[in-house]
């Protein structure tokens, strides 16, 4: 007989259908499916609404109806499920023309109503591209009369709009919903049936409201419903299995047993209690198709499905969390005989005090509960209870509580503290690491109020060991090194450490060795937390010491100041400690390190100030050694351009003096240099050990004098003196040539200008070039007698010395 029974129960679970996944929000469809149908539990309400809107759908007019509720319970569905069945209903009267059911779901942030409506139903008509034009000068009532009277003329004999307003308030949409009401009312063709849902109904004559929510004693039916669809043949099955006791329709929500669906809504307390309970009850349903046994579900089986276990130990918290683990401990130390009773019994006791159950569970209650099929002898059974119970309670610190006296038990989750502050406070010392203003405790608020503060510090800790990782990663890019492995390490068991949590943090504290590897990965995160806070510091060194922009090589030259040489060894040095301080393990390497820069420092500024001045003195002079050579080099210049005077002479001297030129830069800077704060001039950028261009400018200065005295001996040839005594008629080359053939070089390049070149320059052509027939003698212009010089002065006035005649 038993095993006819358990071959039924096999038989019904396998017509048992489990539904869709359950979601908070469907929807909205104007499309008919089957599995709507299916899925729709109509509650009293429900039947309600729908009887009076089936009866609308064989009259003659329409009507405006609306479905009010809270958020969960079931409008947006039920508009699905009226959708799937308006054509059905509508098939019943015999009546030729179309029949349209059109979805319409309310955007957010609309403004109106009318138009996007009017827009929908032509395009289900297929009109929407010359609706548009139409409609343009059309408002409010006028577009819905005119989207109608089209309907009317392609053969639309009734129109169903199902609306969805969701949250939104109605109020602004009011003139819009009265338009309709008048409209449903007052047109035959099309018959205009109006079905909208929102939170709360609107104000507006003409229109019907239902409820289509559960009531409490419905509750256990939708639920399940949701959850699982059952044909008939699963039912007749389900009512030869289970029986119905209880009084209530075994094949309403078989195969739970109600005490497990009123479990079910007690755990899903929220504001979609019927959605939540629903998703729990088809978790459970999985978990119960996959066991290998075929009795229906009890409240002890509800824990066999994940999101149940996890939606419990959310509901107690982190302390409840505390009291499981020490209950399951207690269970866990039973002998094997006994082991999994005493586990369902600490899961269901725990159970019903998450789900809401603050009284305690009698003995039969929970004998009930647990119960697998059929039992011969329940007094033996919850005698079995009680001793596993009485064991369980004794070695769980309080958390289970039996009271042989009323036979009850109940979960404390609050005895958990007791413990939990004990640890709390062993493991302050490490815990402090993330909190140091944590302190002991002595009572649950406070451990619970330390412990969130600890979560928070924790959190905090591991933002900023990424932050850190990743800023100490960069730095080694840039200055060219990794991180040791250690480091590396240490970074990954303290990220480690921080994503456990506290509870695991000071569950560490149990255990010896995991205690002291804890304490470790902390002490040497503290280095890499100082070495990381360091970084900007480091980076600022390192930049200072780049910038005095030492050189490569350090040259074995005698001339060299020899104060120069250890200066840029130190500095050398300094930056190949600075990259290696990225591998410090401790924080003395770094505080050494800032001393040993400063030493460097204090022996660099006194340095670069007196090579600075040296620089600048060198620079001035260097400069007018270039101002001299540019002069000269203009003469020379103006004398390679008198083709008579023969080829030029230095033609390469330019590009030289060019590039010596650049390397003369005068130090502009008016106020005080600081090199220990600038390594280097701001205006100049003096690098100290930077070669002077001096000697090279006195060098080049040399071979455009030589070059120029060989143009001036060219000049001083007998063939210009003689030219220039025949066509001087101005008497004005006659300073020049006595200038000359003194070789008065110093006095010549203040002299010859570009106009006296020219002019050199056109009376050479002229006497070379011989005159043709006729032609015309040329005349030059006067030029203003030359002043420039005290030596052309002294050759005017007759007075220069017979040498230099």
């Amino acid at each position: 007989m038993g095993a006819q029974r358990d071959t039924r129960r096999a038989d019904a679970r396998e017509l048992l259908h489990i539904g869709p996944e359950v979601i908070d929000q469907i929807e909205l469809t104007s499309s008919a499916d089957a599995a709507t149908i299916r899925s729709f539990v109509l509650t009293r309400s429900a039947e309600a609404a729908w009887s009076a809107i089936n009866r609308q759908l064989l009259d003659h007019k329409g009507a405006f109806f609306w479905l009010a509720g809270p958020a969960g319970t079931g409008k947006t569905h039920f508009l699905n499920y009226v959708a799937a069945l308006s054509d059905r209903a509508g098939q019943v009267r015999d009546e030729a023309g179309r029949a349209l059911t059109i979805a319409f779901k309310v955007a957010e942030g609309a403004t109106e109503l009318a138009r996007p409506i009017a827009l929908r139903i032509a395009t289900e008509l297929g009109a929407e591209g010359s609706a548009d034009k139409l409609w343009r000068q059309l408002e409010g009532t006028e577009v819905l009369r005119v989207v109608l009277d089209q309907a009317k003329r392609q053969g639309v004999r009734a129109l169903n709009l199902l609306i969805d307003f969701a949250t939104f308030d109605t109020d602004a949409y009011r003139p819009t919903l009265t338009a309709l009401a008048e409209l449903a009312e007052g047109i035959r063709i099309p018959r205009l049936i109006v079905i909208a849902a929102g939170r709360r109904s609107p104000e507006v004559d003409g229109v019907r409201t239902y409820a289509v929510g559960a009531d409490l004693d419905e509750e256990a039916r939708v639920v399940v419903g949701r959850a699982r669809q059952i044909d008939e043949a699963g039912r007749q099955l389900a009512s030869r299995a289970v029986g119905g006791s209880d009084g209530t329709p075994p094949d309403g929500i078989y195969p739970f047993d109600p005490e497990a669906v009123r479990l079910l809504l007690g755990l899903a307390r929220d504001d979609r209690r019927i959605a939540t309970a629903a998703r729990f009850a088809r978790e459970v349903l999985l978990a119960w198709r996959a066991a290998s046994t075929a009795t229906g579900i009890g409240p002890g089986d509800l824990l066999n499905a994940g999101a149940i276990r996890a939606a419990v130990a959310e509901r107690l918290g982190q302390t409840g969390k505390a009291a499981i683990s020490i209950a399951h401990a207690a269970a866990e130390a039973m002998p094997a005989s006994s082991r999994s009773l005493a586990m369902r019994a600490v899961d269901l006791v725990m159970l019903y005090h998450a789900c809401g159950e603050r009284e305690p569970l009698s003995l039969e209650r929970i004998e009930m509960s647990l119960r697998k099929g059929p039992q011969d002898d329940r007094g033996e059974a919850i005698a079995e209870v009680a001793r596993v119970l009485a064991e369980v309670a004794a070695g769980s610190q309080g958390v289970i509580l039996y009271d042989q006296r009323t036979r009850a038990a109940r979960f404390n989750a609050a005895a958990a503290s007791a413990p939990a502050i004990a640890a709390f406070n062993a493991a302050l010392p490490l815990l402090a690491r993330f909190d140091p203003t944590l302190i002991a405790v002595n009572e649950a608020g406070a451990l619970t109020q330390a412990i969130a503060r600890l979560r928070l510090a924790m959190a905090s800790a591991l933002e900023s060991a990424i932050r850190n990782r990743d800023a100490l990663d960069h730095a080694g890019r840039e200055f060219g090194v990794v991180l040791s492995p250690d480091h590396q390490n240490t970074f990954t068991a303290f990220i480690a450490i921080a994503e456990a949590g506290p509870l695991d943090l000071i569950a560490a504290m149990a255990n010896a060795s995991t205690e002291q590897r804890y304490a470790q990965t902390l002490a040497a995160y503290a280095m890499l937390i100082a070495l990381s806070a360091a970084l900007p510091r480091i980076r600022a060194l390192r930049e200072y010491l780049l910038a005095i922009g030492v050189h490569d090589q350090l040259e074995d030259d005698p001339t060299r100041d020899p104060l120069q040489t250890p200066i840029e060894t130190e500095c050398k040095l300094l930056l190949v400690a600075l990259n290696a301080a990225l591998q410090a393990k401790s924080a003395r390497t770094l505080v050494a390190l800032e001393s040993r820069f400063e030493r460097f420092k204090w022996t660099y500024a006194p340095y670069y100030l007196k090579a600075h001045d040296a620089w600048r003195r060198e620079m001035d002079e260097a400069a007018r050694r270039l101002d001299d050579s540019r002069k000269h080099l203009a003469a020379l210049q103006r004398l390679n351009a008198i083709v008579a005077l023969g080829p030029p002479e230095g033609s390469d001297l330019e590009a030289g003096l060019v590039v010596l030129e650049a390397r003369v830069l005068l130090c502009t800077l008016e106020g005080p240099l600081a090199p220990e704060i600038v390594p280097r001039c701001p205006r100049c950028n003096y690098r100290i050990g930077t070669e002077s261009p001096r000697e090279e400018l006195g060098d080049r200065f040399k071979q455009i004098r030589r070059a120029l005295e060989a143009k001036l001996t060219a000049l001083s040839q007998n063939a210009i003196a003689r030219l220039i005594q025949e066509h001087d008629r101005g008497h004005r080359l006659e300073g020049f040539l006595r200038i000359v053939q003194a070789a008065q070089t110093d006095a010549l390049i203040g002299v010859l200008d570009d106009n006296l070149a020219r002019y050199l320059a056109q009376l050479l052509d002229e006497k070379s070039a011989p005159q043709e027939a006729g032609e015309a003698s040329v005349v030059f212009p006067p030029v203003q007698p030359l002043r420039a010089s005290p030596m052309v002065r002294a050759a005017r006035s007759g007075k220069v010395a017979p040498r230099d005649r």
